[in-house]
């Protein structure tokens, strides 16, 4: 049996970090954020177009995840919460409207099974000071501006705490 464990959250927030000190103490396998499973060049200037890589890199993650052997504890860099909270973002702090298109498609997923639905959802929170400490100090991933503005960040913030009040989920601060 697979037990999943989604980590979400604002940007450089340490939710990878926390997934591999877990996995280095024997907590299980670890599936990478959707970045890792990318393939081809994001389109510019086309926030649809953008988030449809991701949802589609989704897919290939689930495949990746099938792949994987043995059953047992998954710990998941990113849910699809994690791109909702993005889609919802997005439109709050820049104005840029993808919802339509976002419920959409993610809907579909849903019904193909085409997304990892976890069993369990952790959101890492940090304050957004030490955020921005974070993203000065490592300019090699190369994190476009916009996920460490405060409105932006702001709005994941409350997209997470509405998901927590609906359902199960452990914040860590």
């Amino acid at each position: 049996m697979i037990m999943i464990i989604a980590f979400d959250g604002n940007v450089f927030a340490g939710k990878t970090s926390l997934i591999e000190k877990l996995h280095n103490a024997g907590g299980g396998r670890i599936v990478p954020e959707h970045g890792e499973f990318l393939m081809g060049v994001l389109p510019e200037e086309d926030a649809w177009g953008i988030q449809k890589k991701y949802l589609d890199a989704e897919k290939r993650r689930l495949k990746y995840l099938n792949e994987s052997s043995g059953d047992g504890l998954v710990l998941l860099d990113r849910s699809f919460v994690s791109m909702a909270a993005h889609v919802v973002a997005l439109y709050i702090s820049e104005g840029i409207d993808i919802r339509s298109n976002f419920l959409r498609e993610i809907s579909r997923c849903m019904r193909t099974g085409d997304i990892i639905v976890p069993d369990q959802f952790i959101f890492v929170r940090c304050d957004f000071k030490v955020i921005k400490e974070r993203v000065r100090g490592d300019i090699s991933k190369n994190t476009n501006a916009l996920y460490y503005k405060s409105n932006y960040m702001e709005a994941i913030e409350s997209f997470n705490r509405r998901w927590q009040e609906r359902f199960p989920s452990l914040v860590i601060d």
